[in-house]
């Protein structure tokens, strides 16, 4: 009988009111029959989850799209400016050189390396690279697109030190490249270089600089030519004088997200970014199309408003987000090459240490001592590394000290220690090093590091990282308070 009775019901639920008899026990048992109201988790409304759900997309979206938004407003403003008339900045397709980096400190100056930057712009076509002969000398010429990825590596570690030309093409160019050049294929339009020459003390300054002038790049148009003069007409609508990162806070999300939606239409997602720009679409930010923040619904505004808020969160501390190991805290193992992880690509942009992999450029920041302690430049700390646990980086390394805050130290009370420096090793091969304000009371400042008064932080730099710094098997050693 039981199916009659369910067919008797079902058929109930289709004829309209109950007669009076049967109104108040059928309508109980049906009412209790009845599935309960659709809620999500913790009770939420389908119409709160939704809001949730689009925040969330908000948040990964400006993670995803900031290093591409700060790369932007930093080529615009570092090539908005003719040749000759700023230290720092130049027009793209010129490398801009600066000397090496000198620490003051009487006999114990050292130069960590000589550096170069450029900006490569695609969009005329391609770009050949000029590499000199630098008979041994090591450097690393690292190419970036505006993502922050590095995408080639030129140098001692990948091509060798002879003189030889690259063609850098755009993606998609169909034009007729030399056939005897090798090529690098671009994934954006704009490209950043990265130069860095190896030193061999203060005194090598000039022969550093001299190998530096000698790194070039041309377009393909001017290649057979002598050369073309590079003329820039500066753009007045470029703000030159706020930075970038300080840009971007002052953005409203709908301004940010446009900014975005805009730059897409010009540098092609990475193929993997795939699963996230079909989640953007949710919120109208969609590859190859404009952006109107007066389109946008107050409920994708909201949205828009609650992820930038929460990304910014994210970024502002992103030191305290990074695991500390015996008081270091040691580059992530995607340096340089993030893949989809948007946070830790974001986080290395905000703090500017993207755009270069860690086999060439490893980097790890002391902010604690072997007792989990702050450091502070009121106390004294020593640094041993074993005979058999030295800086492994195989063209060098170099320790400096920084205000923890990041800034760095008066120039005239800046140290820099080296690989190169005129350290003093112990009998048996292992290095104390002393890390304190003020000179060691003995007098002997050869492995002497100058900390800043208050909150500091110490910065190790391995150059071309020997495998074991970046498979963790070799970590720095911890600093002891020696007061």
């Amino acid at each position: 009988m039981r199916p009659v009775r369910y067919v008797f019901l079902a058929a109930l639920c289709f004829v309209g009111p109950l007669p009076g008899p049967l109104a108040g026990p059928l309508a109980g048992s049906l009412a209790l029959a009845a599935p309960p109201a659709a809620t999500g988790p913790a009770g939420l409304s389908p119409s709160a989850i939704a809001a949730r759900d689009d925040a969330r997309i908000a948040e990964q979206t400006y993670l995803y799209a900031y290093p591409l938004v700060l790369m932007d407003l930093t080529r615009r403003q570092d090539t908005n400016v003719n040749v000759g008339s700023s230290p720092d900045r130049g027009p793209a397709n010129r490398f801009i050189h600066r000397a090496a980096d000198t620490a003051s400190g009487g006999d114990q100056s050292a130069t960590e390396a000589a550096r170069s930057r450029a900006w490569l712009d695609l969009e005329d076509g391609p770009i050949v690279l000029s590499l000199p002969d630098t008979r041994g000398r090591d450097y690393t010429l690292t190419l970036s697109d505006m993502w922050g990825d590095v995408i080639a590596v030129l140098g001692k570690r990948t091509t060798g030190t002879a003189a030889r030309n690259l063609i850098v093409v755009p993606s998609g160019w169909a034009g007729t490249l030399p056939s005897n050049l090798a090529t690098i294929t671009a994934t954006t339009s704009y490209l950043r270089a990265r130069l860095r020459v190896q030193t061999f003390g203060s005194g090598d300054s000039a022969q550093a600089l001299e190998v530096q002038n000698t790194f070039a790049m041309t377009p393909l148009s001017a290649w057979q030519s002598s050369g073309q003069a590079v003329h820039v007409r500066a753009d007045p609508g470029i703000n030159m004088l706020t930075t970038p990162r300080e840009q971007i806070a002052r953005m409203t999300p709908p301004e940010f997200f446009a900014y975005v939606a805009d730059l897409l239409r010009r540098h092609a997602p990475h193929a993997t970014d795939q699963p996230l720009i079909a989640r953007m679409a949710r919120l109208g930010i969609k590859p190859g199309q404009r952006l109107r923040p007066d389109d946008l619904t107050p409920t994708a505004q909201r949205a828009l408003r609650m992820g930038a808020a929460a990304a910014h969160a994210r970024l502002a501390q992103p030191a305290t987000a990074t695991p500390v190991f015996a008081g270091w805290r040691l580059p992530s193992a995607t340096q340089g090459v993030y893949g989809n992880d948007y946070l830790t690509r974001a986080r290395a942009a905000w703090s500017g240490e993207n755009g270069v992999s860690a086999e060439d450029e490893w980097r790890a920041v002391a902010v604690q001592d072997a007792a989990g302690e702050p450091l502070d430049g009121a106390h004294a700390y020593t640094l041993r590394f074993e005979a058999d646990a030295l800086p492994p980086g195989l063209s060098g390394w170099s320790l400096r000290s920084a205000a923890a805050d990041g800034t760095a130290i008066d120039g005239s009370r800046a140290r820099l220690l080296t690989d190169r420096s005129p350290l003093v090793y112990n009998a048996d091969g292992s290095l104390d090093l002393v890390l304190q304000s003020e000179p060691p009371a003995a007098g002997d400042t050869a492995n002497w590091l100058r900390l800043p008064t208050g909150s500091t932080s110490v910065i190790l730099h391995l150059f071309t990282a020997d495998a074991t710094a970046i498979d963790g098997a070799w970590t720095p050693p911890a600093l002891v308070r020696a007061d």
